[in-house]
């Protein structure tokens, strides 16, 4: 469709290119509709908080660094995909109110994405549009003092360090004191180290080789980011949790079946699930500090004490790069737990991205003097 006669984008890059551009941006988000629709509440609540002015939010808000970033992502999205809702609309309507707000939203999202006519440097990208307002940030908490936090408000704690000092077997204990129907699903992530999405999405347990084996739909799914699918096979023998799947399969005379959340994969479901985790930890057993996803870092923990390398953990926890590894588990929090997984396989495993970082000496004598190697 020609945009020749329209306004609107005058000086601007052809429609067509516009929407394609958008496009290309949303396929890069996970395809997981939790995770759009957290995005798109974040980008709602910073539209009505301060129209399209991401910093100015971020200032009033006091955002740290993280979230920072995290909310930039959301704006990201929301921009892109409000464009491209405006943009179809004006190719049904031909309203110039469409056009104009396409070309307004593309205005300021080009300001925050990477660059439209060509592939950008990624660090002079990074260096651009390092738009984090710290300088602002601190000025202001200065200015306002302490008197605007919440009194009584519980700080938050790093997910990674909400396995500290817990004893052997803890993971057991939340899944005997969790509600009736989230045993099965307690049981699976504690075992695996899935995130609660990919419970709702469904695991599909099944038995081959005297293992027992587990594939999961990935949650956190793009072009370029997770797995589709991963499996991970454990020995019964070596882990308690894999034995009570295997005898309670076994009760039931199955040797297969999909396990998922009771209420589906939406976000309320998955929601009510990790609160009851929560619960059963924190109020029952008395792990202050244990969520949901405190089973993924103690998954990652006893993977690296066990000597995993860092590609075969990023299979198991379904990352597509080993960057990821240093946000999940520590090795002095490790307990053994991985010398269970014998078997374990992704489906994007040959695109993992190995930082520079994790290779071995001699990748990286090769990559920055092949010439040494050919002596």
């Amino acid at each position: 469709m020609s945009t020749d006669g329209c306004g609107a984008f005058e000086n601007l890059p052809s429609l067509e290119k516009i929407e394609a551009y958008v496009s290309k941006i949303l396929e890069a988000y996970p395809e997981n509709q939790n995770t759009r629709s957290e995005y798109s509440k974040i980008f709602n609540r910073v539209f009505q908080q301060s129209k399209y002015d991401l910093i100015s939010y971020t200032v009033d808000q006091m955002l740290s660094k993280r979230s920072y970033y995290k909310y930039k992502a959301a704006f990201q999205y929301g921009l892109a995909y409000s464009i491209q809702a405006y943009i179809e609309n004006y190719k049904g309507t031909g309203s110039s109110v469409d056009s104009q707000l396409a070309a307004d939203l593309y205005k300021i999202l080009k300001q925050l994405a990477p660059s439209f006519d060509q592939s950008p440097n990624i660090d002079d990208w990074r260096n651009k549009v390092s738009l984090y307002p710290e300088e602002e940030i601190r000025i202001k908490k200065a200015a306002i003092g302490r008197s605007r936090r919440k009194h009584g408000r519980q700080q938050r704690v790093g997910k990674r360090n909400s396995i500290k000092g817990l004893p052997s077997g803890w993971q057991i204990a939340v899944c005997q004191n969790v509600r009736k129907e989230y045993v099965l699903p307690t049981v699976i992530m504690a075992l695996t180290g899935c995130r609660p999405a990919e419970i709702g999405n469904g695991v599909e347990i099944f038995f081959e080789n005297d293992l027992v084996m587990c594939r999961i739909q990935g949650a956190k799914v793009s072009a370029t980011k997770g797995h589709r699918t991963r499996t991970i096979g454990f020995d019964p023998n070596q882990n308690p949790l894999a034995q009570l799947l295997r005898d309670g399969f076994n009760a039931r005379n199955i040797n297969r079946d999909i396990v998922r959340l009771p209420g589906g994969n939406g976000a309320e479901a998955v929601k009510k699930f990790g609160d009851n985790v929560r619960h059963a930890a924190q109020k029952k057993l008395g792990f202050k500090k244990v969520s949901a996803y405190s089973f993924r870092h103690q998954i990652a923990s006893d993977l690296r004490k066990d000597g995993f390398l860092p590609i075969d953990i990023a299979v198991v926890l379904g990352h597509r790069t080993t960057k990821m590894r240093k946000h999940y588990g520590l090795k002095i929090f490790g307990k053994g737990g991985g010398h269970s997984i014998r078997h374990w396989d992704g489906s994007e495993k040959d695109l993992i991205k190995t930082t520079f970082h994790e290779q071995s000496p001699a990748e990286r004598i090769k990559e920055s003097c092949p010439e040494r190697l050919s002596l």
